[in-house]
């Protein structure tokens, strides 16, 4: 198709580019039970994530490059060998800017003055900094949070906390009421998140920040508002229609007696075993009664140590 590559605003033929990176694409499809991809508004099985007319060739290969790095570098040590110690340079936070350039250059929904101003600013200097043309991605702050299995809580979690994170891809701008803009891209427990403006002072981030070059390590630490958006984006997985029909749960029983291992390899096991835990370890625990005006600075009755308003009374 011809058209004008978004990112070096050229007329060129453009390829039919994923913005879900192609190998996190492959990996969860190989882990997989069924070998599909299922989404959260659809009962129909799937392929391939979201894919759109954006790169020419050679920018597509300026993104890819970056991409094969991380995939090389950080994502399959982190998945297949447990490792828990990386080594980066330029190349990380490359892969995060090009990741974050393509969700806000896709992007449908509209945001106030304000927040597009700061999503517009950020597509100029991301756009420079992929091309070589700046040294600098501008004054924006990345950060990565390798995440794992959820085992416990002190607040109510979604049921497939551990699925929403294990084996799910989201992608989308964030912003606040106070004017904080940023995005967030979630692909199978690797977290990524950029400020475009400064983060509120009581966010705690601790081992996630990118620099150019450094050392990723666990564990890692986030204490902020973005705890409860990521709950809230994981509820929706709730509401997943059903997507296997009973011919294809037949199949599936018969794909289990013909290739044991392949069904209940760990990776495609964990997270449904990890949400079964966490919820029969919440199922436990005494419920937490509603407590109500003064009461609220006393002792959480779920024995957690926080006051109530800072546990289980916290909106």
């Amino acid at each position: 198709m011809q058209g004008t590559c978004k990112l070096c605003g050229q007329q060129k033929t453009l390829r039919y580019s994923h913005i879900v990176p192609a190998f996190a694409v492959r990996w969860l499809k190989e882990t997989s039970l069924t070998g599909y991809l299922k989404t959260l508004k659809s009962k129909v099985r799937v392929q391939e994530t979201r894919r759109v007319y954006l790169l020419c060739d050679d920018c597509e290969q300026i993104l890819g490059r970056d991409e094969k790095t991380f995939c090389e570098k950080i994502f399959i040590p982190y998945h297949e060998l447990n490792q828990q110690k990386f080594e980066y340079g330029p190349w990380l936070r490359r892969f995060i800017v090009g990741l974050h350039w393509k969700v806000l250059v896709v992007r449908e929904e509209k945001y106030s003055t304000e927040i597009e101003a700061a999503y517009a600013k950020a597509e100029s200097e991301w756009r420079e900094f992929l091309l070589g043309q700046s040294a600098s991605p501008g004054d924006a702050e990345f950060h990565l949070f390798l995440s794992d299995v959820v085992e416990d809580s002190t607040g109510a979690l979604p049921a497939k906390i551990n699925w929403y994170l294990a084996r799910g891809f989201d992608l989308t701008p964030i912003y606040s009421e106070s004017g904080m803009a940023g995005v967030y891209a979630m692909i199978l427990r690797t977290l990524t998140f950029s400020y475009l403006t400064p983060k509120a002072a009581k966010d705690k981030m601790i081992g996630t920040q990118i620099a150019e070059e450094g050392v990723l390590q666990t564990p890692q630490t986030v204490q902020s508002s973005l705890g409860s958006f990521i709950v809230g984006r994981a509820k929706a997985i709730e509401k997943f229609p059903s997507t296997l029909s009973e011919r294809q749960q037949e199949k599936l029983f018969e794909k289990a007696r013909k290739e044991p291992d392949r069904v209940f390899r760990p990776e495609s096991f964990k997270a449904f075993e990890a949400d079964q835990a966490l919820k029969e370890k919440m199922h436990r625990r005494p419920a937490a009664r509603t407590m109500k005006g003064r009461e609220r600075n006393l002792p959480c009755p779920c024995n957690s140590g926080k006051k109530y308003k800072k546990c289980h009374g916290l909106k």
